[in-house]
């Protein structure tokens, strides 16, 4: 499960970036804190900064402009989606639907719903994955013409066509090499570039193999052109292996470990076919690190 902080006092967690300096901001699975973590985009140095206390622990952070939050309205998705509800990510471009994915049993679809003035309104669209799919995140291609899922159970990446009135299945990728056991691996993150060119998602494993990162080069409308590389990462993962692409460049994105509790920096190959790990820091606490968001 999944829970959402939203940061309404980030002045008090780091000073502002400076020069070739970025701010990162980190979550645990199971310890009261939130790391802020500074990146030297040209020394490639990772340097904690920031300690700050919590009330829970934060295994999922968002940055948020909202003043308020409230329960306003739940929407029943309809359809065959009858599992349990796992993410939500919203449509940052009018008429900015929502759109959820499904976990456990059956969760072989996706659901659309309308909102009205903010507030969910009603449930307008299904669509579809294979039926033992597990959704775990999604995100929106640069003009939202296209939807990737990180496919939990399948270890897949799928795109989906978008328009004003359907989503159209259109290709799967893997997320594990062929003669990997699917039982090993959970994927996990899908996120997109910061300049839209690249779409990067990520890969769990549930023993002492390896996960996988992989990256993929986009067209201008955001489908996916080829599978640059699908890498080893330094650890499983843990509940982790959470990928999160840097807001003022595309070379850099950040990963988080919480089988032994580290943040990396990896770096995309100039010609984008490749990807390494630039910078590291231990966090080790006995809850970190579970995902990370770009201050500056």
């Amino acid at each position: 499960m999944r829970f959402s902080a939203s940061l309404l006092a980030l002045a008090s967690l780091a000073p502002l970036a400076h020069a070739a300096t970025h701010d990162l901001i980190v979550g645990t699975f199971g310890t009261k804190a939130l790391y802020t973590l500074e990146f030297d985009d040209e020394a490639l140095t990772l340097d904690l900064v920031a300690n700050t206390s919590t009330t829970i622990s934060s295994s999922w952070i968002a940055l948020s402009n909202a003043t308020s939050i409230g329960l306003d309205k739940a929407v029943v998705a309809g359809g065959n989606c009858t599992s349990t509800s796992i993410y939500v990510v919203a449509d940052p471009h009018p008429p900015y639907a929502v759109y959820g994915s499904f976990f456990g049993g059956d969760a072989g679809c996706g659901a659309v719903m309308s909102v009205d003035d903010g507030v969910l309104d009603a449930s307008i669209l299904n669509y579809t994955y294979f039926t033992s799919s597990g959704v775990h995140g999604t995100a929106f291609g640069p003009d939202s013409k296209f939807i990737y899922s990180a496919d939990d159970t399948g270890n897949t990446l799928w795109t989906h066509s978008v328009d004003s009135s359907t989503v159209c299945s259109h290709v799967v990728y893997p997320l594990k090499q062929s003669n990997d056991s699917a039982s090993d691996f959970w994927a996990d993150e899908v996120a997109l570039s910061a300049s839209g060119s690249y779409v990067w998602a990520t890969n769990r494993a549930r023993s002492s193999t390896a996960g996988y990162i992989s990256a993929f080069t986009l067209d201008e409308s955001g489908a996916i052109l080829q599978q640059n590389f699908l890498l080893p990462t330094t650890s499983t993962g843990g509940a982790a292996n959470s990928v999160a692409p840097s807001p003022f460049s595309d070379r850099f994105v950040a990963l988080t470990d919480s089988s032994v509790g580290f943040v990396e920096i990896w770096e995309l190959a100039e010609d984008g076919q490749a990807a390494s790990v630039v910078a590291h820091i231990d966090l080790v606490d006995g809850g970190c690190c579970a995902n990370a968001v770009w201050y500056s």
